[in-house]
């Protein structure tokens, strides 16, 4: 059975993908776990650090909430929380490409990159309160974060799904490219800031000579 979470090194930059199709992507404890290894691995990259599906997979479409009472019932130090605060915390530049449905946690994950690449097809949403559940305090506040307080009441409120176009209007994407052209879009994007970071480490390092008297 494959990995549900990848990672893949490229030269100063990485790919950490999820792979549970049949779920959509759902966040589940087996997830959770892995992204915490991978983002653990991860934690020497300098330079970019990609998230996403695999090619034509949703990025994350939510929670398995078939699984959450059993992910509460004990410690769990993969927890959601402190896998979005590593991520968060990485010393690299985080893009996250999203495709299809980002519900939600998966939602919740992209917005804890620091840049987010949407196919022309993704629906983002916060449908919590058609389950009859509360948005959590820390995606509310990283909404705000990202979109502002008014735009975060739009997009809670009616527990709807919106589109690319919507949510970049929302400043919540960075940008909106066709579905067929997202990873070539992203990734060349990591390539070409790879370069660009590499060019100023290397006149810095050329300055940074210690003077002798």
């Amino acid at each position: 059975m494959p990995d549900v979470v990848s990672l893949k090194r490229h030269q100063n930059w990485a790919t950490l993908s999820l792979n549970r199709p049949d779920k959509r992507n759902a966040l589940n404890v087996e997830v959770l776990a892995g992204m915490d290894k991978a983002l653990r691995e991860s934690s020497t990259i300098r330079r970019f650090a990609r998230c996403g599906a695999r090619r034509g997979s949703p990025l994350l479409r939510g929670i398995d909430l078939a699984e959450v009472e059993q992910a509460e019932a004990g410690h769990n130090p993969a927890s959601l929380e402190n896998v979005f605060h590593r991520l968060e915390q990485l010393p690299a530049i985080t893009i996250a490409a999203v495709q299809g449905a980002a519900i939600a946690g998966g939602l919740e994950l992209a917005l804890h990159c620091d840049l987010r690449i949407a196919a022309d097809d993704a629906k983002c949403g916060m449908t919590l309160g058609k389950v009859g559940l509360m948005v959590p305090y820390d995606f509310t506040r990283k909404l705000i974060e990202v979109i502002g307080a008014g735009n975060t009441s739009s997009f809670c409120s009616p527990a709807d799904l919106f589109d690319a176009k919507r949510v970049y209007e929302m400043g919540m994407m960075s940008q909106v490219v066709p579905a067929a052209a997202l990873d070539d879009t992203v990734n060349a994007l990591a390539e070409k800031d790879r370069r660009q970071c590499a060019a100023v480490v290397a006149r810095d390092e050329g300055h940074g000579a210690p003077m002798h008297e």
